[in-house]
């Protein structure tokens, strides 16, 4: 959404968009086949805002597990950090790398698929009104209705010790009450919940000569793919809605 514009968010059957005469059947699939039509010619455009959403929703899911600590045997209050990898390469940098400070929390993506439960019905379209500062006008914006989808993390935490990763464990279930928001530009009330915790037993570091302990929590992120965009002017002509995403 550009900056400083205003918007507002409705649902409305797609008999509502145009006249109320009977000409509106007519005109509603006009207006869909214009839209499917552009589609087809927007497609790489959405491609990028679909890769957007994946890249802001792994962005603040990092962010999230880099706000834990947890109590060291001195009685400081000690961060950890949380990087971006999967199992097999966090499982590397720490037999290959001796300085690694533990505990540390690894996360990454593993797959997304769609959730027909929060599927709406075809014939909707959405309908937003938004504020142009330019030309100090309201524009109407509409679109098909976003796709839900649910993208699946898995969060592993390695410690030496079981006392910190006992401290972990309880914090990520606290804060997990029963979901966590996960705020992206297109969605503010994306949710996460925890689907499942397991014990992924330990490993031998290598040189460090040490057994380092591994939790795992898989969890799934409910949110909804944008749609492209279009401008539906007054004199009832589609355009594509141009506007700056940020990566």
């Amino acid at each position: 959404m550009p900056e400083g514009s205003t918007h507002s968010f409705s649902e409305v059957p797609v008999s509502s968009i145009g006249p109320s005469d009977g000409g509106t059947i007519l005109l509603n699939k006009k207006l869909r086949d214009t839209m499917f039509k552009m589609e087809r010619r927007f497609g790489h455009k959405m491609a990028k805002t679909q890769e957007t959403l994946y890249k802001q929703t792994l962005r603040e899911m990092i962010a999230f597990f880099n706000g834990f600590k947890y109590i060291n045997s001195e009685d400081k209050l000690v961060s950890v950090r949380c990087i971006h990898a999967n199992p097999e390469r966090a499982v590397a940098k720490l037999m290959q790398e001796d300085n690694i400070i533990l505990p540390i929390i690894s996360i990454s993506q593993t797959t997304s698929d769609d959730d027909n439960k929060r599927r709406r019905y075809d014939p909707i379209i959405v309908h937003e009104v938004v504020w142009d500062e330019d030309t100090q006008r309201a524009k109407r914006i509409i679109s098909f209705t976003p796709r839900p989808v649910n993208i699946a993390y898995e969060a592993h935490i390695w410690t030496k010790y079981k006392g910190n990763m006992d401290q972990l464990i309880e914090q990520i279930r606290s804060r997990f009450n029963p979901s966590i928001f996960v705020p992206t530009i297109h969605n503010e009330i994306t949710e996460a919940f925890l689907v499942e915790e397991s014990d992924a037993g330990t490993i031998e570091a290598g040189d460090r000569e040490e057994r380092i302990l591994r939790r795992t929590f898989s969890i799934s992120v409910e949110t909804y793919l944008p749609a492209t965009r279009y401008l539906y002017t007054n004199s009832g002509q589609i355009e594509e809605y141009k506007f700056e995403v940020g990566v």
